[in-house]
């Protein structure tokens, strides 16, 4: 908000900021985890709470830019996002049990939950916007 207020960015390219803090953040702290640079148990703990407390800036990507977009509608198209959006959650934790089973590899895991990071902020950069796209009046 106060980067709009200011007029130091546009509403669209704060919510592209908010995806990037989003989706690169993780993506960064799982690749040290990754790559085995934590330093123990202390160093991998500090790593996934940044991960995980980087998704926390979705709320100013993501979820407000559904606002932007469907004003009206945005408890529907919120619900239906929020379906689509637990399938991974649901066939992921099925894909990381045989992952872990058949190679044993947590660098493995990590670096799927990378590259959908990395997809998914491409996706949301090169598609997001900023404009009403769904409306009672249409």
């Amino acid at each position: 908000d106060w980067l709009m207020a200011k007029e130091h960015m546009s509403r669209l390219a704060v919510r592209k900021l908010g995806m990037v803090i989003c989706f690169a953040g993780p993506s960064f702290f799982l690749a040290i985890i990754s790559a085995g640079g934590v330093g123990g148990i202390g160093g991998a703990l500090a790593c996934v709470t940044m991960a995980v407390g980087l998704n926390g800036a979705s709320d100013s990507g993501f979820w407000a830019n559904i606002i932007d977009v469907a004003p009206r509608q945005s408890g529907e198209v919120m619900g239906i996002s929020n379906t689509f959006g637990t399938l991974p959650g649901i066939f992921g934790n099925v894909i990381t049990g045989w992952v872990l089973q058949t190679t044993g590899s947590w660098s493995l895991v990590f670096g799927m939950v990378i590259v959908n990071y990395v997809f998914g902020l491409v996706v949301y950069l090169k598609w997001a916007s900023g404009n009403v796209l769904f409306d009672d009046n249409i």
